[in-house]
């Protein structure tokens, strides 16, 4: 019967990690976090694709956002 204690109380130390380990994982998970929305405000949400025969990158625009520059050469992308 000991033998069973043992053995789950190993079982459970090897599976549930220590106190440092949740305490680290958190701390990840908030730096992810920070990470995520400053790339969703640098572009990160771009719908990114390769165009054409000659596979040249290009992105999806917003056609309701209105075009802009003088010459009329710069638009909103998708999801901005």
């Amino acid at each position: 019967m000991a033998f069973l204690s043992l053995s789950a109380v190993r079982s459970v130390w090897w599976y549930v990690p220590s106190v440092s380990d949740l305490q680290a994982l958190r701390a990840e998970k908030a730096q992810l976090t920070a990470s995520i929305a400053d790339l969703k405000q640098r572009g990160g949400r771009l719908q990114i694709s390769h165009c054409g025969p000659e596979k040249r990158l290009c992105v999806a625009v917003d056609d309701y956002a209105g075009i802009y520059g003088k010459a009329g050469d710069y638009r909103i992308a998708k999801g901005y």
